[in-house]
């Protein structure tokens, strides 16, 4: 028997380091074998020694002992039976004691066999229910991955349905759109031919005799033509601001759509390439009507020319007019008082002619230059070219002061210019 103070722990268990591993394993297996040698102590007979086996087993199952055991020395192998080795004891050595080697090594090969297999199933066991946990979470995060995955897919098929119903009021928008703009463009070009024809007509109905009147009526069809033109822009003006205003709106639905879908915001720009492409039309058609504009601001400057052309040259006409008529009334009163001048010249003469009874000499001539007043009182008479005899000249002086007052006209200016001062010529009949 050993002594209970030598027996030695086998189930306390910690860290094996590698370094120790070997020694620690050779200690062991000794132990294993002196136990079973202690075992088996009562057989009788002795047999001969076997060779001792050590077996070497893994760290991860092997429970070292709390302290250190001393190395037990076997038996040298082909020898007469030995004695076994005595563990050191404080008190007095055992006396020796005979082991069977080979059935105690055999037990404690089947006993640690089975212990290791029980560890080993255990171990396995609990790697078992370890994967099956992890298999159990890895299959319920599948579960939850493939739900989410199909609550996505159902938003996207929700998604891609809203776009195609979104995208097929778009198109029939577009489409009413597209033809109430045809409509409207069949109807303006209707209206621009009939106003055509109805100018036509109208201008060859005129005659060249009113072309006066004429350029005042194209004048005012040319201005309810620029004011239709006018109401015309500005309709589409409007039109084209609602369409802005839409397409706007438009695209700020698109945004919105582009933050749910790639694939709506492609749709998305197409749409924007054909609102810049109508807005591009819409800034020829304003380019036309301006360029129209100014084609009929250049017709109205050149009516307007025209107009003053033909108001200068009847101003110009009309003073032509005027002048000629003063011109001829002039001459018409310088006719009249010519006429004046001579009748009341001659009756002038006649008058001093009764006064004077002429000169014997028939060669007598004779200018006297009368000055008198409104009244025809004779205020002084100069023999201006004498007849070279003095008595004659004299006589004639006289006669004229005897017939003051002469007749004279009644016309102011007459007299001023022609009577205020009038020189005769006389001559003997």
């Amino acid at each position: 028997m050993i002594p209970s103070s030598n027996r030695r722990p086998l189930t306390s268990l910690r860290p094996i380091s590698d370094s120790n591993r070997m020694p620690l394993l050779f200690t062991l297996g000794l132990h294993t074998v002196l136990l079973a040698g202690l075992l088996l102590v009562r057989t009788p007979t002795p047999e001969q020694p076997k060779h001792i086996q050590a077996i070497l087993i893994p760290a991860s199952e092997v429970n070292p002992p709390t302290a250190t055991a001393e190395p037990v020395e076997s038996a040298p192998t082909g020898s007469t039976p030995t004695e076994p080795t005595q563990p050191p004891s404080a008190a007095e050595p055992a006396p020796p004691v005979a082991i069977d080697n080979s059935v105690a090594v055999r037990q404690a090969q089947a006993a640690e066999k089975t212990r290791a297999e029980q560890r080993q199933a255990e171990r396995q066991a609990k790697r078992d229910a370890d994967r099956k946990a992890q298999a159990d979470a890895q299959a319920k995060r599948d579960d939850d991955r493939k739900a989410q995955a199909d609550t996505q897919a159902k938003r996207d098929a929700d998604r891609k349905a809203q776009a195609d119903t979104q995208a097929k009021r778009d198109a029939d928008r577009k489409a009413q759109a597209d033809a109430q703009a045809k409509r409207d463009a069949d109807r303006k070009a209707q209206a621009d031919t009939q106003a055509k024809r109805d100018a036509d007509r109208k201008a060859q109905a005129d005659t060249q005799a009113k072309r006066d009147d004429d350029r005042k009526a194209q004048a005012d069809a040319q201005a309810k033509r620029d004011a239709d033109r006018k109401a015309q822009a500005d309709a589409q003006a409007k039109r084209d601001a609602d369409r802005k205003a839409q397409a706007d709106a438009q695209a700020k639905r698109d945004d919105d759509r582009k933050a749910q879908a790639d694939a709506q915001a492609k749709r998305d720009a197409d749409r924007k390439a054909q609102a810049d492409a109508q807005a591009k039309r819409d800034a020829d058609r304003k380019a036309q009507a301006d360029a129209q504009a100014k084609r009929d601001d250049d017709r109205k400057a050149q009516q307007e020319a025209e107009d003053k052309r033909d108001a200068e040259n009847k101003a110009r006409q009309a003073a032509e007019a005027e002048k000629r008529a003063q011109q001829e009334e002039r001459q018409r009163q310088a006719r009249e008082r010519q006429a004046m001048t001579g009748k009341f010249t001659n009756e002038i003469q006649r008058k001093v002619s009764n006064n004077w009874r002429g000169a014997q000499d028939n060669s007598f001539a004779a200018s006297a230059r009368i000055t008198m007043d409104s009244s025809g009182k004779v205020l002084s008479v100069i023999i201006t070219k004498k007849s070279g005899d003095d008595q004659a000249d004299a006589q004639l002086k006289a006669a004229i002061e005897r017939a003051s007052p002469l007749p004279v006209p009644d016309d102011a200016e007459v007299f001023r210019d022609n009577f205020r001062s009038l020189t005769l010529n006389f001559r003997s009949e």
